[in-house]
Parts: structure tokens; C-alpha cells; sequence
């Protein structure tokens, strides 16, 4: 089978040859045709997986032979090639994407280290509520888009969705209540009457109260 499938490859390079010199040699109206033909071909075989050059080769081949891309047989070839450009579309995007959140993450993790060291986490100090974190907007960003690759991106989709679920949680944290304050809360509605009592009033109201 092996030396069948190697003396049957020498055959079709020797016939692509001979016709390669044929066309150059004259002005054959299917010359553009047959290069269309080859380069749709070697395409496909791609050992850089390129989706540019598969997705030029289709073009070319609909656009230089019309008639023989409605045939069976080619049709079938383009269909491959449509798959195999739109998964190797796929593959660069999530490896892109897959960089993108490391990055991203490694960046707004350092951030929150600082904060850790300054005391500031995980409640946002008053003058940073309401500022935006360009970081954290790409990232969120970026997970939205990564959602469609979740099952190639796995663990980078993962730490970075969690990495946004504790800067949410976070971010809805507020300060803690002094002493004054908790203190006014726990009174309720007597707040008023220790006041009151410290500057005076209840005296006064007394005394205007009181029947003649």
C-alpha cells in the first residue's frame, strides 16, 4: 500500500509539473483555472493552519472555475475547506484569547496585591468608589468573548470569571460604621432625646409645658 500510494503521488507530481510547463509555455485560457485548482489544494494542506490562505484559496477557486466548483466533487472540497477554515479561525482566536485573560488576570491580581499590602482590600477606599478600572473592563470584555471558547480555554475562563466575581462581590462592600455610629443606630428613634438631653432642650420644652 505504501509504495502504491508513493509510485501514485510521483505520477500527479509528474502530471502537475508537465501541465505547470504546458501552461507557461502558452496561453491557454485554463491556466488560471488549474492554478486556482492547485493552490485551493495545497491550501487545504497547510502545515501553518493559516485561515487567510485557505479562505483566499476558496475565493479564488468560485471566482477562476465557476463550473467546476458546482460540481459534486467540489463542492465536497470546499465544504472541507469552509470547515477547516472556520476551526482554525477558532484555534488562533482562543489561543489569542487564552494569552489576553492571562495577561489581564496577572495584571489585576498585582492590583489587589498592592491593596492587600495598604490596607485597602477588599473595601474600595471613598475617593476610588466609582472610578473605573480600565483593567478590569478589558477583562470583562475579553471573558464575554471567551465564553464561546469555553470549552477550549477551561481553567483561564475559569480563574478569570472568578477573579470578576470577587472584584463584584468586593466593589459592594462599603466601610465600616464607627463607633458613633453604631452607637446612633442601636438607639433608633432615642437618638433625638440623648441629644436633647446633652444640649439642653428638654428643660426648656419643660417649662413650656408646664400648666400655669
Amino acid at each position: 500500500d505504501a509504495g502504491k500510494r508513493a509510485a501514485a503521488l510521483t505520477n500527479r507530481a509528474r502530471t502537475e509539473a508537465g501541465l505547470a510547463k504546458y501552461y507557461a509555455e502558452t496561453d491557454s485560457p485554463e491556466e488560471d483555472a488549474y492554478k486556482a485548482n492547485i493552490a485551493l489544494n495545497t491550501a487545504l494542506a497547510d502545515p501553518t493552519y493559516d485561515p487567510a490562505i485557505l479562505q483566499g484559496a476558496i475565493d479564488d477557486f468560485l471566482r477562476l472555475c465557476p463550473l467546476q466548483a458546482s460540481s459534486p466533487s467540489a463542492q465536497a472540497v470546499l465544504r472541507r475547506g469552509r470547515a477547516l477554515t472556520l476551526l482554525w479561525t477558532q484555534r488562533r482566536r482562543s489561543a489569542q484569547l487564552r494569552g489576553e485573560l492571562r495577561s489581564l488576570v496577572a495584571s489585576v491580581l498585582e492590583t489587589e496585591a498592592e491593596r492587600r499590602v495598604a490596607g485597602t482590600w477588599p473595601i474600595t477606599p471613598k475617593h476610588m468608589r466609582g472610578v473605573e478600572d480600565t483593567t478590569l473592563t478589558k477583562l470583562a470584555a475579553c471573558v464575554k468573548e471567551a465564553k464561546k471558547y469555553s470549552t477550549v480555554l477551561g481553567f483561564d475562563l475559569a480563574e478569570a470569571v472568578a477573579v470578576l466575581d470577587r472584584h463584584a462581590w468586593a466593589a459592594g462592600l462599603l466601610p465600616r460604621p464607627s463607633n458613633a455610629f453604631r452607637r446612633d443606630a442601636m438607639d433608633g428613634d432615642f437618638v433625638s432625646l440623648r441629644i436633647g438631653e446633652r444640649l439642653g432642650w428638654w428643660g426648656t420644652i419643660d417649662k413650656e409645658l408646664a400648666p400655669t
